[in-house]
């Protein structure tokens, strides 16, 4: 968490947890866990067990809570799949959607 989060007021709960996620975004882009560059160029992200449990997604709907920056939300679009990404961080939505529109040429 950065300097900027301070303690919550328990009725502000979900604000703080809000920020918090919000907060988290530009380091997740930037780390290594989501490993956001080699999502870009193809890396797989869905799970190899989602993928086996769930079967062929082609032509299937799909919803996707707490999506994040949306790297597994898009690549079960990469399935095959019309996937809805769902967040309450409107920078983790950002994050997801400008990352749809930069890999439209890698599926």
């Amino acid at each position: 968490m950065s300097a900027e989060t301070t303690a919550p007021d328990p009725a502000d709960w979900l604000d703080y947890n809000r920020a918090n996620w919000d907060e988290r975004v530009p380091i997740h882009v930037d780390g290594d866990f989501y490993d956001v560059e080699g999502f870009v160029v193809g890396r797989e992200t869905v799970p190899e067990f989602a993928l086996a449990e769930v079967g062929d997604v082609r032509g299937k709907s799909l919803i996707h809570p707490q999506c994040h920056i949306g790297t597994e939300t898009l690549g079960w679009a990469r399935h095959g799949a019309t996937v809805t990404g769902l967040d309450f961080s409107q920078p983790a939505l950002d994050t997801a959607s400008d990352l749809a529109e930069g890999i439209r040429g890698f599926r």
